[in-house]
């Protein structure tokens, strides 16, 4: 782990004391961690940073003090077999679900040197923006449209209807481990021409993180591709 990964989960680790705080006070905190009251406020007022070894015992006990999947499960809308996801950091638990899913997917990609980020529009452009940022990993978003006339593009056939996706050539260089990241998984398709894509760009998707699934049409594509993959909400 480089210094700014080990830096970065332990701010995300005091975000989440912070989220908890909002809703528990310093006594029933102090007996849920065996960690003073002076030293809790310390760290949610900033002036102090907990060690690696604290923040694995904080996160260990606040990652399930508020319910994480409840929290995305309220944010989803669902009309037949359609989802809509939206949050606003004026949603209560924001602050909770952002650091939460940042803390899921650090300890998910553990281990496998992740280059890039890449996603398919729309849907998932909101949190992979947010992981790619906190992460400081380029986001690469495959499109439905061609940007230029050279783009590399990959097709796929499913029931009758092609579906095409296009990135600029040189965003996804020969050797990037990718981190595949959308909101919904539907019919696998998009997961499909996102390996098949990335392989043709000589690299390769390391693991796929959905924040939902629809069904289990979705199931064959990935089991086929044979990479981790984490769906945190099945409807």
């Amino acid at each position: 782990m480089t210094y700014f990964d080990d830096m970065n989960y332990r701010l995300n680790v005091v975000n989440l004391l912070i989220a908890v705080k909002n809703t528990e006070t310093y006594r029933k905190l102090e007996k849920k961690t065996k960690i003073s009251q002076s030293e809790l406020s310390r760290y949610v007022k900033g002036h102090n940073i907990p060690r690696k070894e604290r923040c694995d015992k904080l996160y260990r006990i606040l990652k399930d003090y508020l319910d994480f999947t409840d929290i995305l499960r309220g944010c989803i809308q669902k009309k037949d077999d359609f989802l809509d996801f939206c949050i606003s950091p004026l949603q209560k638990n924001y602050l909770f679900a952002t650091s939460r899913l940042y803390l899921d997917v650090f300890e998910f990609t553990k281990g496998l040197e992740i280059t890039k980020i890449l996603t398919a529009e729309t849907a998932g452009t909101y949190w992979s923006s947010m992981v790619s940022y906190t992460f400081k990993k380029p986001l690469v978003t495959l499109r439905k449209v061609p940007f230029e006339e050279d783009d590399i593009q990959e097709t796929i056939k499913r029931n009758g209807d092609y579906l095409t996706l296009y990135t600029p050539r040189k965003t996804i260089e020969r050797g990037d481990n990718i981190f595949f990241m959308d909101a919904f998984a539907r019919k696998g398709c998009t997961s499909m021409l996102a390996n098949n894509l990335v392989k043709k760009c000589g690299a390769r998707i390391k693991a796929y993180y959905f924040l939902a699934s629809i069904g289990n049409e979705w199931e064959p594509a990935l089991e086929s591709i044979g990479r981790p993959y984490k769906i945190l909400l099945k409807y």
